[in-house]
């Protein structure tokens, strides 16, 4: 980047730029559990409630701001939201990036006015960029700045641009929005249709010959000299530019920040009386089984079983700061914004959130030593008891700074929880409990492997970045088809509605402010039509109900209470057949992020399309819609994510109705479908709506800021008013054809099974943060885990050399399996909610899409037992005899396996990853009590080991263990000193038995079944989204 950047003759370097100018992004990061943030020393109540008031969010000033699965305000409220926060503020300069995304005319009219008045009456500076703005809108604005292909093609006066344009041979019609002519005139595709001078032909103007004549244009030669007059630092303000980083002293800050993240722990108590109800519950169970009656002083074996009661007990308090990685990363955008923003430094978040985090601790630790410490019989002394606590309260402390600290670095959520769980792995192995700590001696090879990983990964990285560009450049080439006109065949329909009402119930905070009705209506009485070869637009304020009566008229809605009837064609509508002939274009733009915009496309044609459309005509029709919606040139772009990669927000929201389109629907609703595109792109999508409109079918819009040609597109009009109410509706029309075969599902279980697998397989080759971090991981576990147990298969002569191989193992089982179950939590709640819309759809069932997100995972996970099975058999000196390492291959494959389900099973039975996570833990947790490693099944209590029979951990490492020694006969010194073979110890000591051996294999592979049948069983009967 190169030039200079002043501010009233300062350079950046003079002042605080983060406080004297403010960025309004178009990215709405706000935490989900409040309902708005204050700064204090920033402001008065008076100025937030004319803001507030000015914005439009007095009527939801004390809602949560909610997120995709929390119910909160809605997007247009979110986009005035992150207005709000900067206007609220001392900064003098404003630099707005499309506010207007998501509003109404008439609030995006109010907000501007406001910015014309207090930039006046502050002396500010205000740059807004704006998409589609209306033509009273435009009109408050004073200078324009019209940028095209990186440069500037006007600079000035409002008033004086449409004479540089009609100077330069262009007119602006007399019924067309100046906005809409400014960005129009400098398209190739438009520009020929504003030519004025009929005494020449006409010719392109590209925007290098508009820049051309700018320069030599009156207000651009004023504009020159201007900039080369330096400004006089003598009459710049005091309080123009801010000197001072942070608007308030440094204890304020400390005590604000401490107030907020106290009110967020309060909103989330839910998950901290969880976590504590779940640590009593795990230690009544630990005091159940390592009971005192049933712990004895007589042998080394004796002595084992209280060591193994503190190793559990450490390993419990350490893991239950682990929900503290989820927690951070969803709240890291906001921390980001905050601190760079320059509303508190990073210190002022983190001392509070510390702080508060000591009485959790102290409740935690206290809690889990007053049930367990005398229960299992350690020594009576007072001082010991609080010894315990004092070693367990620091040691929860550790456990919520580390995991807080590899949530910070790591900024994403798979890539957290991955090594999140090789730090407990780290701490767990090396802790001297699974291997002896006369075996540890070797340490220094961890550092050497530590010292490598950064040049292994970048090689990583680079060959997953080579690979990802060859598939982005292969699903890119292909036969493009060009077409005119819709080519498949449909069938016209009709939709009647009467007196339709929707309630819900009043939140109890409008109860609080006196008013006595239980319900809530959200829509009052609407009566309509929507007719085939009709294009209707249903407008209204924010707030009226539009999306609402669209969610309702589409079978969306999951809560409150519908009254009235809707028939399609007049027959009552059934939902589950409705999907097939309709199609819903939503506000919000979700879509896989790693799949490709052609890939998207052509995903919805399979599914949708008939099955008697050829692959030809799909792609045909595909290529058509692509180029219709100007998508051609994305083709082979990756969708991303929503504000960190992929498409820009106009390029998802054109894909978002383009998905829809390929459908080939009779009915579409369209929820604002130029929101957040730019003018010519908003008039290139009415076009293609019109020509739908033209072959016969249905197709219903909500609509904001209309230009007029947008406006003059449709045919009916449906305007609501605030409170639910139709004020205005077109006429009727005539039915028409009857229910077609586009009620069921286009292609069977099957095939949508066989392209949902294709789909994930996509998505999961272009995740890396997935896919590669955890054979990444995998393979640096088996190395670490090979170099601290090096040799020990080979070592056979003691009792501690079997338990020590058993260590190995259980280690092995434990983490690698843990950390599979929580990697997958967050990409299935991610494709868990993209299915929500396309079930919603009709594209596939539920059993198809979860199906294939179970046989997806096989592949992978069988390449990751490949990985571990190869480096750490070999390293750990196994005996190399075919059967053997298949066996060992086999468990810790199947193994592999049901944690992977076993996670996905959670993230379908809960709302999100982060709820899924908590759910798993205490699990996770009584896995390894009961696996048989701490406390032999023989020494469980009897009203306990039916759990041991149940546990999978605990079938895995009989299996692993049994397969190696089950039938070796050669002699171990026992800790006695007398001699048995390995065999007779296993039965004695563990009770397995080599003969029982299939019997394991056929269980550790029966939970794998299990969990995936009732993973698919939750996908499909529940349904988490709230709408």
């Amino acid at each position: 980047m190169s030039g200079n950047i002043t501010y009233n003759g300062h350079g950046l370097k003079e002042f605080v730029p983060q406080r004297t100018a403010a960025y309004i992004s178009q990215q709405d990061w706000h935490v989900a559990e409040m309902t708005s943030f204050a700064l204090g020393g920033l402001e008065t109540n008076l100025v937030v409630e004319y803001i507030m008031k000015i914005l439009g969010l007095d009527i939801c000033g004390d809602t949560l701001v909610g997120d995709e699965m929390l119910k909160g305000i809605s997007g247009g409220q979110k986009k005035r939201l992150t207005t709000g926060e900067l206007l609220i503020g001392p900064a003098r300069v404003l630099f707005m990036d499309e506010i207007s995304t998501g509003l109404d005319s008439s609030t995006t009219y109010q907000i501007i006015r406001y910015l014309k008045h207090s930039t006046r009456a502050l002396d500010a500076t205000t740059i807004v960029s704006l998409l589609q703005p209306a033509p009273e809108t435009y009109e408050l604005f004073d200078d324009v700045i019209l940028l095209c292909e990186g440069q500037i093609v006007y600079q000035g006066p409002r008033e004086a641009a449409v004479d540089f344009f009609r100077q330069m041979g262009f007119s602006c019609p007399e019924r067309k929005n100046v906005a809409d002519f400014l960005q129009e005139v400098t398209s190739k595709k438009d520009q020929e249709q504003y030519w004025s001078v009929l005494d020449r032909p006409y010719r392109y103007v590209p925007v290098g010959k508009f820049a051309e004549a700018f320069s030599l244009y009156r207000e651009g030669r004023l504009l020159s000299e201007q900039l080369n007059t330096p400004f006089d630092r003598r009459h710049n303000h005091p309080a123009a530019l801010a000197t001072l980083s942070y608007g308030a002293k440094r204890l304020e800050l400390l005590k604000t920040n401490y107030q907020w993240q106290k009110l967020l722990m309060k909103r989330n108590s839910f998950i901290y009386v969880f976590k504590f109800v779940q640590l009593l519950l795990v230690a009544l169970i630990t005091m159940s089984v390592f009971f005192r009656t049933t712990m004895h002083h007589n042998t080394i074996d004796d002595g084992g079983l209280y060591l193994g009661s503190l190793y559990f007990s450490m390993v419990i308090i350490l893991f239950n700061g682990f929900t503290e990685v989820s927690m951070l990363v969803a709240k890291l955008p906001v921390l980001y914004k905050h601190r760079d923003l320059h509303f508190y430094p990073s210190w002022a978040y983190t001392l509070p959130s510390w702080f508060l985090s000591i009485p959790t601790s102290a409740i935690e630790a206290g809690c889990w030593v007053a049930v367990t410490y005398y229960a299992i019989g350690y020594d009576p002394s007072i001082t010991r008891f609080f010894q315990q606590f004092l070693l367990f309260f620091f040691l929860h402390q550790m456990s919520i700074g580390l995991f807080r600290l590899i949530g910070s670095l790591g900024r994403n959520m798979i890539v957290s929880n991955t090594f999140g769980s090789f730090a407990m792995l780290v701490v767990m192995a090396l802790g001297g409990y699974i291997i002896s700590r006369a075996m540890g001696r070797q340490q220094a090879v961890v550092s050497k492997d530590e010292l490598q990983e950064r040049e292994k990964r970048r090689i990583g990285e680079s060959v997953v970045i080579e690979l990802r560009e060859y598939l982005q450049r292969s699903a890119s080439s292909g036969k493009h088809f060009k077409q005119k006109g819709m080519v498949l065949p449909f069938q016209p329909l009709s939709m009647v509605f009467s007196n339709i009402n929707y309630y819900v119930d009043v939140p109890l905070e409008l109860k609080q402010q006196g008013i006595l009705e239980d319900r809530l209506p959200l829509l009052v009485n609407v009566t309509g039509s929507f007719r085939p070869g009709v294009l209707t637009a249903l407008v209204g304020v924010s707030g009226a109900g539009k999306t609402t009566l669209m969610d309702v008229l589409a079978g969306r809605k999951t809560g409150g209470v519908i009254e009235g009837g809707v028939y399609i064609s007049g027959y009552p509508k059934r939902q589950d057949t409705f999907a097939r002939i309709s199609g819903y274009c939503e506000q919000t733009d979700v879509h896989s992020p790693c799949l490709t915009v052609w890939e998207s496309l052509l995903f919805s044609a399979w599914l949708r399309l008939s099955s008697d459309v050829d692959l030809e005509t799909q792609k045909a029709f595909v290529e058509e819609i692509m180029e219709l919606v100007e998508l051609t040139p994305l083709r082979g772009a990756l969708v991303g994510l929503p504000g960190i990669d992929g498409l820009s927000t106009e390029q998802r929201k054109r894909l978002t109705i383009a998905v829809e389109l390929v459908a080939n629907p009779s009915i579409v609703f369209m929820d604002e479908p130029t929101s957040g595109l730019d003018a010519r792109a908003a008039a290139i999508v009415m076009r293609t709506v019109r020509n739908i409109v033209n072959t016969g079918r249905t197709i219903v819009c909500t609509i904001h800021q209309p230009s007029i040609d947008i406006f003059e597109s449709f045919d009916e009009l449906l305007c609501m008013k605030r409170g639910g109410e139709l004020i205005y509706a077109g006429p009727l029309g005539p039915k028409s054809s009857e229910l077609i075969s586009y009620f069921e599902y286009s292609r069977s279980p099957f095939e949508q099974f066989l392209t949902c697998l294709w789909k994930q397989n996509l998505s999961y080759w272009r995740n890396p943060q997935y896919t590669a971090v955890r054979f990444f991981y995998t393979v640096i576990i088996s190395l670490m885990l090979g170099t601290i147990c090096w040799r020990f298969g080979a070592k056979r002569e003691t009792q501690q050399d079997i338990f020590n191989a058993m260590g190995s193992m259980y280690s092995a089982i434990l983490f690698i399996g843990i950390t599979n179950g929580t990697a997958v939590q967050p990409v299935v709640s991610v494709e868990r909610f993209v299915s929500y819309r396309e079930r919603a759809a009709g594209m596939y069932s539920a059993l198809s899409f979860a199906f294939a997100q179970v046989v997806i995972e096989f592949p992978y996970v069988f390449a990751q037992a490949i990985i571990y099975s190869s480096i750490f058999y070999s390293m750990g000196s196994f005996i190399w005899t075919v059967d053997r390492f298949i066996w060992y291959l086999f468990f810790m494959y199947f193994t592999m396996l049901y944690f992977t389900f076993y996670g996905m099973m959670t993230t379908a039975i809960t709302p999100n990853h982060n709820v899924a996570a908590i759910i798993a833990a205490p699990f996770y947790m009584l896995w390894n009590l009961f696996s048989g490693f701490m406390i032999p099944r023989k020494r469980i209590p009897i009203w306990w080991r039916w759990y041991y029979w149940a546990n999978p951990v605990a079938w895995s490492l009989n299996g692993l263990l049994t397969s190696q020694y089950g039938g070796d006969y050669h002699s171990v010194k026992l800790s006695d000193g007398n001699k048995m073979s390995i065999r007779q110890l296993l039965e004695a000591v563990f009770g397995y038995r080599h003969d029982f051996l299939w019997v394991t294999a056929v269980m550790v592979a029966g939970f794998c079944i299990f969990f995936a049948v009732i993973f698919a069983f939750a996908i499909k009967s529940f349904n988490f989204q709230r709408r």
